[in-house]
């Protein structure tokens, strides 16, 4: 059982890495997104430019696009979200190595502190203890941890609603600066509902056991991973080819960058700069992934390969039993199972 886990974890960490890669179609699109986002940038157009620039990032993560996103954020009025795009490109960068680009990023997420708008919403002691209490912002989830604390947010028209099992809700809508504006939402203590009468008759729902039935003979647990593993092997020993290749795209795709760095204003150059150091870690991590997924994909065929030659047939086993009995106001729950 000890190897199939084993095996089986190795299976799901060759498919995690297969899919965690950007193939080179993805990194073609994100760097026209990026272009796209940078042409109206420099037109000032942050509203049609940030999402660019956002949708770039998803295609091909990389730092020093995630940088341009929040210099655009930051240009459009949007200093919270700038502030966590930042943050985000400062940890991106640390990851790749980039020392200089994680100082400069985690610098400016620590300058716009002083400018970010906060809202606070303060909940009264008394619904801290109510089951079910539930505050949302537009429709989001409160985290509890917040109440009462300024949380960051970009300025605009926030509807904050609380709800409770038995309790009246209640809404109000507050509008928040784009800058530097503190605004407090001071939640009321909500007045009960009438709430049905708690006598009456015991409700009880039979106890149910679904009928004995055996399992797949075939796919059985362990045969099911293997076969996992074996398709991930294959993709694995079809990805080390993939990534030989991505090295030589990646050295071609930074000198387009260099070329396009070299034919663009002085005061526009940053972010091609930092594109094309991404596209060049790109390129170094190739070269060794191609190897890694080598050897992976052998030992995920192997591994599959056994699991599917000796994963045995289960027995057949009587599923559990379960009764449920309801009273107004009071819950009884039971659970048999056969052995």
């Amino acid at each position: 059982m000890r190897q199939v886990r084993v095996l089986a974890f190795a299976a799901f960490l060759g498919a995690s890495s297969l899919i965690g890669r950007a193939s080179a179609d993805e990194a073609d699109v994100a760097e026209q997104l990026f272009r796209d986002g940078h042409a109206l940038l420099k037109e000032h157009r942050y509203s049609e430019a940030c999402p660019k620039f956002a949708e770039s990032q998803q295609h091909d993560p990389a730092s020093g696009t995630l940088l341009a996103l929040a210099y655009c954020q930051e240009l459009g009025g949007q200093l919270a979200s700038a502030q966590a795009s930042y943050t985000a490109a400062a940890e991106l960068a640390r990851a790749e190595k980039q020392d200089e680009r994680q100082r400069a990023a985690s610098q400016r997420a620590q300058e716009l502190t002083a400018r970010l708008s906060t809202l606070t919403i303060r909940v009264p002691e008394a619904l801290w203890s109510v089951p079910g209490v539930r505050v949302t912002n537009n429709g989001v989830e409160v985290a509890r941890s917040t109440w009462g604390r300024p949380v960051a947010n970009d300025g605009g028209d926030f509807d904050v609603q609380v709800t409770a099992p038995g309790r009246s809700a209640w809404s109000t809508r507050v509008t928040l600066g784009p800058e530097r504006d503190q605004r407090v939402v001071d939640v009321p203590a909500l007045a009960g509902t009438e709430s049905a009468g708690s006598s009456g008759p015991r409700t009880a729902i039979p106890a149910q056991s679904a009928s004995a039935r055996p399992e797949q003979h075939y796919w059985t647990t362990p045969r099911t991973v293997g076969w996992a593993a074996i398709g991930a092997g294959t993709l694995s020993g079809i990805t080390a080819l993939y990534f030989t290749a991505s090295a030589k795209s990646a050295q071609s795709d930074v000198e387009s960058l260099v070329r396009a760095e070299q034919s663009a204003p002085a005061d526009a150059r940053a972010p091609w700069d930092a594109l094309g150091h991404s596209r060049e870690a790109d390129g170094r991590r190739a070269a060794a992934l191609a190897q890694g997924f080598g050897v992976a994909s052998g030992a995920l065929l192997i591994g599959g390969a056994a699991l599917v030659i000796f994963g045995g047939e289960k027995k057949e086993r009587e599923a559990p039993s379960v009764s449920l009995s309801i009273v107004p106001g009071e819950a009884r729950f039971g659970y048999a199972r056969a052995f």
